[in-house]
């Protein structure tokens, strides 16, 4: 099942010494779609979902899939340097590495 219009996807968070990991589950929703972004001590990660209706000879019988957008935003336990972030995503799984760094330069907290 996708996301629904204002559902935020659940996500993991690991650190290691160096670094912090994010995963989420985005089903159904395209790489070019996803932006990722930082405030202050938070990453956020974007999407705008879009309704797709199949109309089959004028006539619809059923509508289940939803548009809107979600903005998740999850607060970051240590400064990360953002000119470094790293991510994949693949069969709908979001994978997002940061560098964890004390240069304020890289990090507004």
């Amino acid at each position: 099942m996708g996301l629904t219009a204002r559902q935020n996807p659940a996500y993991d968070l690991i650190q290691t010494d160096e670094e912090i990991f994010v995963t989420t589950d985005l089903p159904g929703i395209k790489r070019e779609d996803i932006a990722i972004t930082f405030s202050g001590s938070n990453l956020i990660i974007k999407e705008e979902l879009k309704s797709v209706i199949e109309d089959r000879d004028n006539s619809l019988s059923h509508i289940e899939k939803k548009h809107g957008s979600f903005n998740r935003v999850i607060h970051l336990p240590v400064p990360v340097d953002t000119s470094e972030v790293k991510r994949n995503f693949n069969k709908g799984i979001l994978e997002i590495r940061l560098t964890k760094c004390y240069n304020s330069e890289y990090f507004i907290g």
